[in-house]
Parts: C-alpha cells; sequence; structure tokens
C-alpha cells in the first residue's frame, strides 16, 4: 500500500494518491490458517511508513506489524483509511480507500 512512485521502481498494489502516504506505506500479507479448526486466513499489516499508521486509533510501532480483523479501520493518513472486510471472494476495487464516499448521482 502507498502512493504513486515519481519513477516506475517499485509500484504498489494499493495505490493512495495523498502526498501524506509513504511511497511504501505498509504491506498487506495473507498467511493461511492452521487447519486445525481454523479454515480462515489471517490478514497481517506491517507498517512501512515514514509517519506511521494506526488501527482502530492505535498507533501502531513503526516497523511493527498486526493481525486485523475484519472491520478494522487503518488510517495512513489523516482523511485516509483502508477498512477490512472479510469474506469477500472478489474484492473488486478497492473500497474504503480515500476520503468521505461521494453523494450518489440522482436518477
Amino acid at each position: 500500500v502507498g502512493r504513486p512512485p515519481s519513477k516506475a521502481d517499485t509500484k504498489p498494489d494499493i495505490v493512495v494518491n495523498e502526498k501524506s502516504v509513504s511511497k511504501i506505506h505498509a504491506i498487506l500479507r495473507v498467511e493461511p490458517g492452521s487447519g486445525d479448526g481454523d479454515p480462515q486466513n489471517r490478514l497481517i499489516l506491517i507498517d512501512k511508513s515514514r509517519f506511521g499508521t494506526t488501527v482502530n486509533g492505535q498507533k501502531m510501532p513503526t516497523g511493527g506489524s498486526q493481525e486485523l480483523a475484519a472491520g478494522d479501520a487503518v488510517q495512513l493518513a489523516p482523511k485516509t483509511f483502508l477498512m477490512w472486510v472479510a469474506g469477500r471472494r472478489d474484492p473488486g476495487p478497492p473500497s474504503g480507500v480515500g476520503s468521505a464516499p461521494a453523494a450518489p448521482a440522482a436518477a
């Protein structure tokens, strides 16, 4: 997760076009469940940012990692959040990335 690079050296899979987001702000890693009655994969957030990342309002230690649960809100910048929704097979475009959603168009 990060903002678009000025050069094509490394491009994040999830691009957030916000100046206060680091070029490589965080890494999202999927770890398989244990298989012992826990078939669920786990989503691990690894902070790589310069100024920090918060999860549910709690600042992560720089370089720290944390397992995310469904519904966790990850704040990358003052008005930039990611929200993890568990159980979706086709995530489509990232939702919850950016500012408040735009108002629906009139019919």
